[in-house]
């Protein structure tokens, strides 16, 4: 009985580690797969994390890139339209300053003129003091003509190209107005007498004339220069054709007199045709 007892006893303890041991099993087993899982998830947390750097890393290289282009890209409309504007405006400021710059010298060209001129003037008044008054209304009219040439002869730097050549012209024309008031005193000094019977002053009209030829030869040379003049201001060319005028007038009116002095033929005027 105590044998059968104890086997009894053996078997139940040898049943009970076996359902210990069983149970044991389960639960490593249980713990195992657990385990599995979270491995899975934690590598599938890591997975998620490499991709979400990824993600950020494409992001931000998707923004360098486009901020790349961005810069290195075709302007837009508004930008062309913007530089544009800009462009224009920085011309029209130095077209401005040009313009100015321009308009101040061509001030200063005839400033410099008149006040040459006028100094001249005085001068040329001074030798009016005691002449007659036929002789003062002669170099009246014909110091105009002295005026001008001086005019000219201060503008040679102003003038270019051509200053020297529009000089040496003025000075020709200078040298023939001594020429022209002698001629033309000798026919307003020429006696009421000789005119009756003898008419005008016949060679003082033709030395005038011949005169006002090379002296319209003369002007028409200036001319010339003045139109084929590429490095003159327009206020310099201005001045030059004032003063041409100024010469032409004055050739007209020599020319005029000449005529209407051999016009007068005088009583016995006939005998000297």
């Amino acid at each position: 009985m105590v044998e059968e007892s104890i086997g009894d006893i053996m078997k139940s303890v040898f049943i009970g580690i076996f359902v210990l041991a069983l149970l044991a099993t389960g639960v490593f087993a249980a713990g195992a797969g657990t385990d599995g899982p979270s491995g899975d998830s934690a590598d599938a947390g890591d997975g998620s994390a490499e991709t979400g750097a990824a993600d950020i890393s494409k992001t931000d290289a998707g923004t360098a890139s486009s901020g790349e282009k961005i810069v290195g890209a075709a302007p837009t409309s508004l930008e062309q339209q913007n530089r544009g504007d800009d462009t224009q405006l920085r011309a029209e400021q130095q077209n401005g300053q040009q313009a100015g710059s321009a308009a101040g010298q061509g001030a200063m060209v005839r400033e410099e003129v008149r006040t040459r001129v006028e100094l001249r003037k005085q001068e040329l008044d001074q030798e009016l003091v005691g002449k007659s008054e036929t002789q003062q209304q002669v170099l009246k009219n014909q110091n105009e003509v002295r005026l001008a040439v001086h005019a000219l002869l201060g503008m040679k730097e102003e003038l270019g190209g051509i200053g020297q050549q529009v000089s040496e012209v003025a000075t020709a024309m200078d040298n023939s107005v001594k020429e022209t008031v002698a001629s033309e005193e000798k026919m307003q000094d020429r006696s009421a007498f000789s005119r009756f019977f003898a008419g005008g002053d016949k060679k003082a009209a033709e030395d005038i004339e011949a005169n006002v030829v090379k002296n319209q030869e003369r002007i028409s040379e200036m001319q010339r220069l003045r139109e084929s003049c590429e490095d003159c201001s327009d206020e310099a060319k201005q001045v030059l054709q004032e003063q041409i005028q100024t010469m032409e007038r004055e050739q007209t009116r020599l020319k005029t007199l000449a005529e209407s002095e051999k016009r007068k033929k005088g009583l016995f005027g006939w005998m000297w045709k």
